[in-house]
């Protein structure tokens, strides 16, 4: 096999125009996927996957909780479409959390999404009920807890209208 030089002065072997390490640069250069690091060999990392859900969850009408999500409206702001722009707005997804919209009803954008834990998340859901008492306003099982009664009980109480 012929071996000649590449621009870069090192050796490169075949029909190809460039050596293998200047060929690794042209393409991480021009592939977001392969320049941030998050989608490699070694699989996808947990940033990566945060990313890849929230736009199938919005994007996918195949998608398992597409109708809870673009189904319902939900969209992915147009800068996010490419995840290095993701990476830049959030940064990378710490450990023990994930992806959460400040705004139930909101887009994913940079200002409506923070990393939250799972109790976080648990929360901030359309099905929590939040009651509005002395000024003070918290999710039912919240109200339950501080007035010692069984959640169930106080859902059924308040959808009676005795509580508040």
């Amino acid at each position: 096999m012929k071996k000649t030089l590449c621009s870069c002065g090192k050796l490169k072997t075949g029909k190809s125009s460039v050596c293998r390490q200047c060929m690794v640069a042209n393409y991480a250069e021009h592939n977001d996927k392969f320049r941030h690091g998050h989608n490699g060999a070694s699989g996808k990392s947990r940033t990566y996957t945060s990313w890849d859900m929230m736009r199938q969850r919005c994007n996918n009408p195949k998608y398992t909780q597409y109708r809870d999500y673009g189904g319902r409206g939900i969209k992915v702001c147009d800068r996010w479409s490419v995840f290095s722009n993701f990476l830049e707005d959030m940064g990378d997804r710490p450990e023990g959390m994930t992806l959460d919209r400040k705004d139930t009803n909101g887009d994913y954008t940079k200002d409506n999404c923070k990393w939250s834990t799972k109790a976080e998340q648990v929360r901030n859901t359309r099905r929590n009920v939040w009651i509005e008492r002395n000024g003070e306003r918290m999710i039912l099982s919240d109200w339950a807890k501080r007035i010692g009664v069984n959640p169930v009980t106080l859902g059924q109480r308040y959808r009676a209208g005795l509580w508040p």
